[in-house]
């Protein structure tokens, strides 16, 4: 009967002890829930306007360089901690002197030109251009089905003509406002001539980059040079010297988030080849894929970056949106309340972080510990008033 007695006194003693314990454990999961409801709150969307800037914890993997042809400002540029950015400068109509403060902070400047095809929208067009019966004889005819709605022409870029006029362009309304580089687009139209026998097509596009470059360069010697979509001219060495880097799209996924090592592994291992080939010799590879899913967005940029690209995923019209790869935070079971919280793992989507205890059958609520004391204690006097009468 003693034995009997100090046990449930025991049990007395422990009820708290489990309570105080089972409330401090309680309180610390709150803590934990609720800074992971305002980390949850202070997230970015997975899909951002704008330019990405600031460092934030849930981010694993955001642009490494920025690309926008419409709408970009001076001050997104001049706050962004990005270095590398491509853009129209007609578009955003810099003053030198806000290209010349952004040069200052060691970023670099990329305006845009393309040298294989026509736009309507530049200061060269003239209207009567598109009327494939009266314009120039550097226009291919007949249009693609699309060129009305694009705005973009394809070219005879060997014509001497239209060199002039891409020439005229870039020297009045590009180099005067002190650019870091040229971001050289529709270089790819070379191959539509592949099989015009009068024309080594490839090695035509090859000598107007060198001219394009050259003339540059007698205003801006330090001027880059940025090849777009012609990975594979890398393989020819008249072309390696002139370029500073290349870019490529649509690397690992094709029209969004159709996976192209599964559909073309043979394109994905070729464009690999050329591009390693250039970051081996020191060039700049800016790499920039479409894809919208959380996941592939992060498989982008996995695999972008252990290629050691410049990486970036935004959307087809060029318009500034930044996708970025979010952590998840799985569902985590803490068996330890004052253990350190465990570390997030990476994925493609973003999971909210919740935090229970490994109870083994006890209550998680202190108020069930509470009325288990109150029935101990209970227990314990009807047992003591039984003693009293048994002695």
């Amino acid at each position: 009967m003693l034995l009997f007695f100090i046990f449930l006194t025991f049990s007395l003693i422990q009820s708290p002890i489990e309570c105080q314990s089972t409330q401090k454990s309680t309180t610390h999961l709150q803590n934990l829930e609720r800074q992971d409801n305002q980390r949850s709150d202070n997230a970015p969307a997975h899909l951002i306007e704008g330019i990405w800037s600031p460092p934030n914890p849930s981010i694993r993997f955001s642009p490494t360089f920025h690309i926008q042809m419409h709408n970009i400002t001076f001050q997104a540029i001049h706050s962004s901690n990005l270095s590398i950015f491509v853009l129209d400068a007609h578009a955003a109509a810099f003053t030198p002197a806000q290209v010349a403060t952004l040069r200052g902070q060691n970023k670099t400047l990329l305006a845009y030109l393309s040298l294989g095809e026509a736009e309507n929208f530049r200061r060269y067009w003239q209207p009567f251009w598109a009327n494939p019966d009266s314009g120039p004889d550097f226009l291919v005819t007949p249009f693609e089905a699309d060129s009305a709605q694009t705005g973009k022409y394809r070219t005879k870029f060997w014509k001497l003509q239209w060199q002039r006029i891409v020439l005229r362009f870039m020297q009045e309304h590009i180099l005067p406002w002190g650019y870091s580089g040229l971001f050289l687009d529709a270089l790819d139209a070379y191959q539509y001539f592949t099989d015009d026998a009068s024309h080594d097509s490839q090695a035509e596009m090859i000598a107007f980059v060198r001219l394009t470059r050259n003339q540059a360069r007698l205003t801006a010697p330090d001027l880059k040079v940025f090849a777009n979509n012609v990975p594979e001219l890398y393989e020819v060495n008249s072309f390696k010297g002139l370029v500073d880097g290349l870019a490529v799209s649509e690397t690992w996924f094709k029209n969004g988030d159709t996976a192209l090592s599964g559909t073309n592994l043979p394109f994905v291992e070729n464009v690999l080849k050329w591009t390693r080939l250039a970051k081996a010799d020191g060039k700049t590879v800016l790499a920039v894929d479409f894809p919208t899913l959380p996941e592939n967005v992060c498989t982008f940029y996995e695999r972008c970056t252990e290629e050691g690209f410049s990486c970036a995923v935004t959307d087809y019209a060029f318009s500034g949106v930044t996708r970025v790869c979010e952590q998840r935070r799985p569902t985590t079971v803490i068996t330890n309340p004052t253990a350190e919280r465990p570390p997030s793992t990476s994925s493609g989507s973003t999971t909210k972080a919740r935090y229970t205890t490994a109870t083994t059958g006890r209550l998680s609520s202190t108020s069930g510990y509470n009325a288990r004391a109150v029935e101990n204690f209970l227990v314990f006097f009807a047992v003591a008033l039984l003693s009293v009468f048994v002695f």
